[in-house]
């Protein structure tokens, strides 16, 4: 999923990839027009492929949508009255999280976007730590310490530590997990890992 801008507009478009053989991508299918963004235009609305055709998007004015599989925007609205300093945090597959407002104050929030659902709420000491999802499991980080959550029992999985003295700025769960001043392979599967101290 990409914004491109040309032309005095700004439209969002989709590619499929192929990844067996040869990397490739097929024909650019154009999934509707936004007001133009970009460079001196402004910021463009936060954006997130799933990963199995559908995107979820913040707007500034802190509504979420989701863009179903070839759906043209601007898709449904699944949450809105999020402030500046709440939106998108990732989205995988089925599933995608945000910060926002929950009824027990400032939290993080994740949604089943094939039910539209609230499957899992986290409030306080998650907040403002990189966090990342893969599949049906939640990853979180704090003070050295990555933990995988599944998001629809809340029930945790496993944790690793990779020491409390690295700076990290983000991570990403999936083959990868990246921080500032090492990377952790993941290969197989979340239990095969390189390079970390199981907890």
């Amino acid at each position: 999923m990409t914004y491109e801008s040309g032309d005095k507009a700004t439209h969002l478009y989709s590619r499929s990839l192929v990844t067996e053989g040869t990397l490739a991508a097929g024909p650019r299918t154009d999934r509707g027009r936004i007001p133009m963004c970009g460079g001196g235009n402004g910021e463009c609305p936060q954006l997130m492929g799933t990963g199995d055709g559908r995107a979820v998007y913040r707007t500034s004015d802190g509504t979420l949508y989701v863009l179903d599989r070839g759906e043209s925007l601007p898709g449904t609205v699944f949450a809105s009255g999020l402030d500046d300093t709440q939106g998108l945090v990732d989205a995988a597959g089925r599933y995608a999280s945000w910060t926002g407002p929950t009824s027990a104050g400032r939290g993080l929030v994740v949604t089943d976007l094939d039910t539209r659902k609230v499957v899992l709420t986290r409030t306080g000491s998650l907040l403002g730590r990189p966090i990342a999802l893969w599949g049906k499991t939640l990853w979180t980080w704090s003070g050295g310490t990555a933990t995988a959550v599944e998001v629809g029992s809340g029930d945790a999985i496993t944790s690793f530590r990779v020491g409390g003295d690295c700076s990290v700025a983000g991570f990403q769960a999936g083959y990868f997990t990246k921080q500032e001043r090492r990377t952790l392979r993941l290969l197989d599967d979340w239990r095969s890992l390189r390079g970390a101290t199981p907890v």
